[in-house]
Protein backbone atom coordinates (compact mmCIF):
# COMPACT_ATOMS: atom_id res chain seq x y z
CA UNK A 1 0.00 0.00 0.00
CA UNK A 2 1.15 3.55 -1.11
CA UNK A 3 1.64 6.18 1.90
CA UNK A 4 -1.57 8.06 0.82
CA UNK A 5 -3.77 5.21 0.78
CA UNK A 6 -2.27 4.14 4.61
CA UNK A 7 -3.18 7.38 5.84
CA UNK A 8 -6.66 7.57 3.93
CA UNK A 9 -7.29 3.83 5.82
CA UNK A 10 -6.18 4.79 9.21
CA UNK A 11 -8.15 8.33 9.07
CA UNK A 12 -11.23 6.36 8.25
CA UNK A 13 -10.55 4.12 10.70
CA UNK A 14 -10.18 6.81 13.36
CA UNK A 15 -13.29 8.85 12.04
CA UNK A 16 -15.54 5.30 12.51
CA UNK A 17 -14.25 5.49 16.27
CA UNK A 18 -14.96 9.09 17.21
CA UNK A 19 -18.69 8.43 15.39
CA UNK A 20 -19.33 5.71 17.08
CA UNK A 21 -18.19 7.23 20.32
CA UNK A 22 -19.97 10.23 19.68
CA UNK A 23 -23.23 8.16 19.16
CA UNK A 24 -22.67 6.59 22.72
CA UNK A 25 -22.30 9.39 24.56
CA UNK A 26 -25.18 10.34 26.87
CA UNK A 27 -26.32 14.33 25.98
CA UNK A 28 -28.00 16.34 28.95
CA UNK A 29 -31.81 17.32 28.77
CA UNK A 30 -31.87 20.97 29.23
CA UNK A 31 -34.80 21.96 30.87
CA UNK A 32 -37.02 25.06 29.04
CA UNK A 33 -37.26 27.24 32.46
CA UNK A 34 -33.18 26.52 32.74
CA UNK A 35 -32.19 26.99 29.25
CA UNK A 36 -34.67 30.63 29.18
CA UNK A 37 -33.32 31.56 32.33
CA UNK A 38 -29.67 31.23 31.34
CA UNK A 39 -30.23 32.79 28.12
CA UNK A 40 -32.65 36.35 29.63
CA UNK A 41 -30.59 36.86 32.87
CA UNK A 42 -26.87 37.88 32.56
CA UNK A 43 -25.29 39.27 35.64
CA UNK A 44 -25.55 43.44 35.93
CA UNK A 45 -28.66 43.00 33.41
CA UNK A 46 -31.24 45.99 34.33
CA UNK A 47 -34.05 44.90 36.79
CA UNK A 48 -36.77 46.32 34.68
CA UNK A 49 -35.19 44.83 31.66
CA UNK A 50 -34.95 41.26 32.99
CA UNK A 51 -38.44 41.69 34.83
CA UNK A 52 -40.49 42.51 31.36
CA UNK A 53 -38.07 39.50 29.42
CA UNK A 54 -38.99 37.06 32.21
CA UNK A 55 -42.89 38.00 32.03
CA UNK A 56 -42.67 38.06 27.87
CA UNK A 57 -40.30 35.12 27.14
CA UNK A 58 -40.89 32.87 29.60
CA UNK A 59 -44.74 33.76 30.01
CA UNK A 60 -44.37 33.99 33.94
CA UNK A 61 -46.00 35.99 36.79
CA UNK A 62 -44.27 37.96 39.35
CA UNK A 63 -45.40 36.21 43.11
CA UNK A 64 -43.19 38.42 45.49
CA UNK A 65 -41.64 41.71 44.54
CA UNK A 66 -39.06 43.01 46.77
CA UNK A 67 -36.61 45.25 45.98
CA UNK A 68 -33.59 42.41 46.49
CA UNK A 69 -35.28 39.74 44.93
CA UNK A 70 -38.27 38.93 42.37
CA UNK A 71 -40.10 35.82 42.89
CA UNK A 72 -42.07 34.39 39.69
CA UNK A 73 -44.43 30.95 39.52
CA UNK A 74 -43.74 28.70 37.59
CA UNK A 75 -47.12 26.45 37.32
CA UNK A 76 -45.84 24.29 33.99
CA UNK A 77 -43.12 22.26 35.09
CA UNK A 78 -42.66 19.11 36.73
CA UNK A 79 -39.03 19.83 37.71
CA UNK A 80 -39.70 23.90 39.21
CA UNK A 81 -42.43 25.92 40.55
CA UNK A 82 -40.18 28.85 40.99
CA UNK A 83 -37.75 31.54 39.51
CA UNK A 84 -36.29 33.94 42.12
CA UNK A 85 -34.14 36.46 40.64
CA UNK A 86 -31.96 38.43 43.35
CA UNK A 87 -30.37 42.24 42.55
CA UNK A 88 -28.46 44.34 44.03
CA UNK A 89 -28.56 48.19 42.81
CA UNK A 90 -31.13 47.43 40.41
CA UNK A 91 -29.26 45.13 38.29
CA UNK A 92 -29.36 40.91 38.08
CA UNK A 93 -27.20 39.23 40.74
CA UNK A 94 -27.93 35.53 40.19
CA UNK A 95 -31.05 33.84 39.86
CA UNK A 96 -32.42 30.10 41.39
CA UNK A 97 -34.76 28.10 39.75
CA UNK A 98 -36.48 26.29 43.00
CA UNK A 99 -39.06 23.44 43.55
CA UNK A 100 -40.44 24.38 46.66
CA UNK A 101 -43.12 21.49 48.49
CA UNK A 102 -45.94 23.00 50.33
CA UNK A 103 -46.26 20.46 53.24
CA UNK A 104 -43.03 21.00 54.79
CA UNK A 105 -41.71 23.86 53.36
CA UNK A 106 -38.81 21.53 52.00
CA UNK A 107 -36.83 23.74 49.09
CA UNK A 108 -34.83 22.02 46.24
CA UNK A 109 -33.09 24.87 44.47
CA UNK A 110 -30.55 24.87 41.80
CA UNK A 111 -28.11 27.56 41.45
CA UNK A 112 -26.93 29.88 38.59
Amino acid sequence: MSTDAETRVRLRAALAQSASALAIAPTEIVDIYQREAQAILHADKAREIAIDQIQKRMALEIALDTPECVTFVITDSSKYNQLAVYFKHGHTVSYQLKRVEDGDGKVEAEDE
